[in-house]
């Protein structure tokens, strides 16, 4: 089964409503492993996301969907994931 991973957002934004370019969301299972999951950016699973997915310089991140029966929890960090 294929899920799409919706952000409810368009974009991602601080606590002032200011854009955040560069911000990463790292999805990874619910369980409590902090084990990143696999997500593509395609519903056919044939393009491989990077993980985290870094947003745009607007704020903006790509879809991605997830292809696990895992349960997944998305971590927003204010920029690159590596970085911090």
């Amino acid at each position: 089964m294929t899920d799409q991973i919706q952000v409810m957002q368009n974009r991602i934004t601080d606590s002032n409503g200011a854009v955040v370019p560069g911000a990463s969301v790292l999805y990874e299972k619910k369980s409590g492993t902090n084990t990143p999951v696999l997500v593509y950016y395609n519903a056919a699973g044939s393009i491989p996301a990077s993980n985290p997915v870094v947003a745009d310089a607007g704020g903006r991140l790509r879809q991605v969907f997830y292809f696990g029966a895992d349960q997944v929890r998305a971590t927003i960090k204010r920029r690159n994931w590596r970085d911090n």
